[in-house]
């Protein structure tokens, strides 16, 4: 896709788990999510081919 070329506006939010393991419940049930090795890597990569992506990683994606 040429970017340049295209009139369509293009909006990206593109988050992961790169950093630690997030545990939790809901209910009696446990939940756990590893952490994704090369999540960072390819959330700048699609960041580098469109800046104005939002990005979220680490403990910003996350609730708190």
């Amino acid at each position: 896709m040429d970017k340049e070329k295209s009139n369509v506006e293009v909006r990206i939010l593109a988050g992961g788990l790169s950093e630690e393991n997030y545990n939790f419940e809901v209910g009696n049930q446990k939940f756990s999510f590893d952490a994704l090795a090369f999540a960072a890597t390819e959330i700048n990569s699609v960041a580098s081919l469109f800046p104005e992506t939002k990005k979220i990683l680490g403990n910003a994606f996350i609730p708190i």
